[in-house]
């Protein structure tokens, strides 16, 4: 197997309590070898992967978002089966007393 990707990820702190964070994979995973999966993806691993969060963190309030979005993927080693994009979102409130 190979896989060569890059990864970032940036997170910002703003006024009032907030900060936003973005991050990013994306991967080329290929089998090698002498096997007959040669140049087949490798099942599983989307070629990309994109997220944006969001949060607050007040003295009494806490709240989060998260929007993720992974690229579509093989279910199988010989890329028959191909799994569509997905899309993820997360939302968290909380108060303290």
């Amino acid at each position: 197997m190979r896989s060569a990707g890059v990864e970032v990820e940036t997170d910002v702190r703003l006024p009032h309590a907030l900060s936003v964070a973005l991050t990013g994979a994306f991967i080329d995973s290929r089998f090698t070898g002498r096997s007959h999966l040669r140049h087949y993806r490798v099942p599983q691993v989307a070629g990309y992967s994109v997220g944006v969060s969001g949060r607050y963190d007040g003295r009494l309030w806490t709240a989060s978002s998260q929007l993720r979005v992974t690229g579509p993927q093989f279910d199988d080693d010989v890329n028959t089966r191909r799994l569509r994009r997905a899309t993820v979102v997360d939302a968290f409130g909380g108060r303290t007393f």
